[in-house]
């Protein structure tokens, strides 16, 4: 095989992954494309100010009451 037509060949082998991949993003927007799935308790600014209170050394208690999250759901958000 010349190096052209290895050239030929990887260009398609690029286009079929690049249109499965368009696929994929289609079926996953027309999934969800009605709100569908859990929302999140606390929005990106919530979550960092959890952060800066577990900083500030707060316990996972106090903030999960001040939140109303259990002390699992604060410690998931300070550690991920």
């Amino acid at each position: 095989m010349d190096p052209y037509e290895q050239i030929r060949l990887l260009e398609d082998q690029l286009q079929t992954k690049k249109d499965y991949i368009s696929k994929l993003e289609a079926q996953l927007e027309a999934q969800n494309s009605r709100g569908a799935g859990r929302k999140r308790k606390l929005n990106s600014k919530d979550i960092e100010l959890i952060k800066s209170y577990r900083a500030k050394g707060c316990t996972y208690a106090e903030i999960a009451e001040n939140f109303g999250l259990s002390v699992g759901s604060v410690y998931n958000y300070c550690n991920h």
